[in-house]
């Protein structure tokens, strides 16, 4: 009898087995920034300050790199500076990670504005991100959230969003942001 490896007409696998637990360096290829600058000269004709909400680490980055905005993301705080979001009033416009910072951060008492770079497509994501300004103690007469179209995902996710969200009020009977939101 001869026992055989079962993978051993298979070096690709035997290969993939050696590297699977670790993690790929991705580095960002940039193509263009004229979204990005785009985003830039629409920004004037919101109230300052604002919050330039994104999903993707890169784009933070990026945004930092070209404009000197401060990027926070884990727990709240920039890695460049160690500055924390709820204390850094020196800056008019501040890139926000969605997914560590939508969540526990009472932002209402300096941000009215935001800018949402890539829409989410879960309604109690919204809620999370909309409740950081939209709540008690927010100052402004109303919060502004603005979404660039860049992409016909970002509005099939933002409609997405919406069914969501009023799936989640008429289940849980909670009025959810998003549905009191004017969308123009």
């Amino acid at each position: 009898m001869q026992v055989c490896n079962k993978y051993e007409n298979f070096p690709e696998i035997l290969n993939w087995k050696k590297i699977k637990t670790t993690a790929p360096k991705t580095i960002p290829l940039w193509f263009s920034d004229t979204l990005l600058y785009y985003i830039k000269d629409q920004l004037p004709d919101l109230p300052k300050p604002w919050l330039v909400w994104t999903e993707h680490r890169a784009v933070g980055e990026r945004l930092r790199e070209l404009f000197g905005w401060p990027f926070y993301s884990r727990r709240g705080e920039d890695e460049e500076t160690g500055k924390s979001i709820i204390s850094d009033e020196s800056n008019d416009v501040v890139v926000c990670s969605i997914a560590t910072i939508s969540e526990g951060l009472n932002l209402q008492y300096r941000y009215a504005s935001n800018i949402v770079l890539s829409a989410p497509m879960l309604g109690r994501t919204w809620e999370q991100m909309l409740g950081r300004t939209h709540r008690s103690g927010q100052t402004m007469e109303k919060v502004c959230v603005v979404i660039p179209y860049t992409l016909d995902i970002q509005k099939t996710c933002f409609e997405q969003a919406v069914k969501d969200a009023a799936y989640i009020a008429t289940t849980t009977n909670q009025q959810q942001k998003l549905l009191l939101a004017k969308i123009k």
